[in-house]
């Protein structure tokens, strides 16, 4: 990623923010890093009249930017959350959360390719929880709480936020490197609870966006036999799923120092 990390800086120290070469640019790195040829067909890059950023059409093998949007939602998020007078530590911030965008598509991508070339506790959990996406959608209950706690998109999020933190490493800012790694921590322990002693995890919320038993019994079978998973704690983070109540704990006191 040395090369993606020199781009990106290179772009942003001239005080430029993210425009539709800088984005094909990673696209093409990330494809080709990825080999995701057979599952990445092209990005299309417009303006569309919906509320996403960017979305990824594994029937398409499509990656779709809604640019202004997406500008304009990071560039307010930006100003909300990034504490920092310095405009080129801001544009280079900006352009690291489009980063962050277009990673998280991508890895929905390479979800696909582990799904058709691999059979494990993992694949077929993004498997079963993307059929009961479906469901969810088809009965006009995907709720923002769904969409935060469906493994696939919480697995999306966290890998590229990990690698966006690697790639800031590069840059030895530690204003910037610590807002990253905060982002990175609060979206992790996102929608875990605890309570009464008991983790509560996203993927109980996620299996309780849907009253059909029938609908959630394979996936609820594989997450309560799951027994590689148990032993690799990043991973169940990474799709929601129950981790010791020490680890969350402990990952609550750093944000904390953050």
């Amino acid at each position: 990623m040395e090369y993606l990390s020199k781009l990106i800086y290179d772009f942003s120290k001239n005080k430029h923010i993210a425009n539709e070469n800088f984005i094909k640019s990673i696209y093409e790195i990330l494809v080709e890093n990825y080999c995701l040829n057979d599952y990445i067909k092209y990005i299309i890059i417009s303006n569309f009249n919906n509320n996403s950023l960017a979305y990824y059409s594994p029937e398409e093998k499509i990656i779709y930017v809604n640019f202004q949007k997406l500008i304009y939602t990071v560039g307010n998020t930006i100003t909300r959350t990034y504490n920092t007078n310095d405009y080129n530590e801001q544009v280079l911030c900006l352009n690291l959360y489009v980063l962050n965008i277009i990673l998280h598509e991508i890895e929905h991508a390479r979800q696909e390719k582990n799904i058709n070339n691999n059979i494990t506790e993992e694949t077929n959990i993004l498997s079963l929880s993307g059929n009961y996406e479906k469901i969810l959608k088809k009965l006009n209950v995907y709720t923002d709480v769904a969409y935060y706690t469906n493994p696939s998109e919480r697995q999306a999020e966290l890998v590229s936020l990990k690698t966006v933190l690697n790639i800031t490493n590069y840059f030895n800012n530690t204003n910037l490197t610590n807002h990253i790694e905060k982002r990175l921590l609060i979206n992790t322990i996102k929608n875990y609870k605890i309570s009464k002693n008991k983790i509560i995890c996203p993927i109980d919320l996620f299996l309780n966006c849907c009253n059909n038993y029938f609908d959630i019994f394979d996936l609820l079978n594989i997450i309560n036999n799951t027994e590689v998973l148990s032993e690799n704690t990043d991973k169940n983070l990474e799709l929601g799923l129950a981790v010791p109540i020490n680890e969350l704990k402990e990952k609550r006191k750093k944000l904390t120092l953050l």
